[in-house]
């Protein structure tokens, strides 16, 4: 008959959502580890760019001229162009 509702069609609905949240499940844990690990990568590399300023003496030099020309832009208004 078209339009009864067989038990059976009911178990398949619901296998079909646990499925689904299942899926939406996985979907988010990874999403959340792609985000830990990226999050992670860039620890890795603040710790590099750490390690370089601190053994490095060109290093040090490069980000003091770096932070004194950013300083100055700041303070007197010079644009990209310029």
């Amino acid at each position: 008959m078209p339009g009864k509702i067989e038990p059976d069609s009911t178990n398949n609905y619901k296998k079909g959502l646990q499925n689904l949240y299942s899926y939406f499940l996985s979907f988010v844990f990874c999403l959340l580890s792609l985000f830990f690990r990226r999050m992670r990568s860039f620890g890795y590399a603040f710790k590099g760019i750490y390690e370089l300023v601190k053994s490095e003496a060109n290093a040090r030099i490069h980000l003091v001229a770096t932070i004194i020309a950013l300083s100055a832009g700041f303070v007197f208004h010079i644009s990209k162009t310029e």
